[in-house]
């Protein structure tokens, strides 16, 4: 049995459909993303700490507070650099000590020697408000050691 013209056309729009994404633009046009390009999908911003929130540079506005800066990708972060305009948190409120892991935005609570996933920070994040305050500078996972060259 020959499958009829209406199989093939489905079949065929799912398969063109699963290789490429159109986006639409501010301008009215499309913007096509493919899988074998997917530095177009980032996007330069930060992560507010205040508030735990990723933030677009093209969306305009400044960071507000203690934050860091890096790539947006999906609801993803890649963190480049530090933690900038590092403040004190507020006085009287409910404080768990812990760390953000910057890539996912989860909180870890600290509990012994245990260590979040890296890229991190460590910190103390508000009960009331889920807002974070860092007391560390971002700790990057270790590279590893170059291997030996020697002769021996």
């Amino acid at each position: 049995m020959k499958p009829g013209p209406l199989f093939v056309l489905v079949v065929s729009s799912l398969l063109v459909g699963c290789s490429w994404t159109q986006a639409p633009s501010e301008q009215g046009g499309g913007a096509v993303v493919e899988e074998s390009h997917p530095e177009a999908m980032r996007a330069r911003g930060w992560l507010e700490f205040a508030d735990v929130s990723l933030r677009v540079k093209s969306e305009g506005g400044a960071p507000r507070g203690p934050h860091v800066r890096g790539w947006v990708l999906g609801g993803t972060f890649i963190p480049e650099g530090d933690v900038v305009d590092r403040g004190a948190p507020p006085r009287g409120r409910v404080l768990t000590p812990g760390f953000i892991e910057l890539r996912t935005r989860a909180f870890v609570r600290k509990q012994g020697d245990q260590r979040p996933e890296p890229p991190y920070v460590e910190g103390v994040q508000d009960a009331e408000t889920r807002g974070f305050f860092p007391t560390s500078t971002v700790h990057y996972a270790p590279r590893p050691a170059a291997a030996s060259r020697g002769n021996g």
